[in-house]
């Protein structure tokens, strides 16, 4: 990966309904000829916006590894994050766009899991409230 910003997080929209296929890959894609936008940049985070009446960005991805194809990159996760409060979106985001993490109120756990993923699953559990299936370390 060649991220220039270690602060960056992609947001990607999605339907509420295609969320359970990209936790339980833990993948999501970026295809460039679908969004007609350039071919995104390397991050370390990906953040989920709810393509819902909420419009919401509700969790961040850890990318563990991109694999960059003709008109897009695949971002494969070692970790998604649901938030606690998670950052409302005043417009639509019709393919993706970019933030800072400093642009999201993270509780100081929802830091230190994305700057360190090592803290043990039954803590991310127990603190954030997630069903199991929204938070995978490999």
């Amino acid at each position: 990966m060649n991220v220039k910003n270690p602060n960056l997080v992609i947001i990607r929209s999605i339907h509420p309904t295609k969320f359970p296929d990209h936790f339980s890959l833990m993948w999501i894609d970026f295809d460039c000829d679908y969004f007609s936008q350039t071919i995104p940049v390397d991050v370390n985070y990906v953040g989920f916006y709810s393509e819902s009446h909420d419009s919401m960005i509700t969790h961040i991805g850890i990318v563990n590894e991109i694999e960059p194809y003709d008109n897009g990159k695949d971002y494969f996760l070692k970790a998604i994050v649901k938030l606690e409060n998670p950052l409302e979106i005043d417009h639509p985001i019709k393919g993706y766009e970019y933030r800072e993490l400093s642009n999201f109120n993270l509780t100081e756990l929802e830091l230190s899991i994305l700057n360190n993923v090592t803290i043990p699953n039954e803590h991310i559990h127990i603190f954030l409230n997630a069903p199991p299936y929204l938070l995978k370390l490999n």
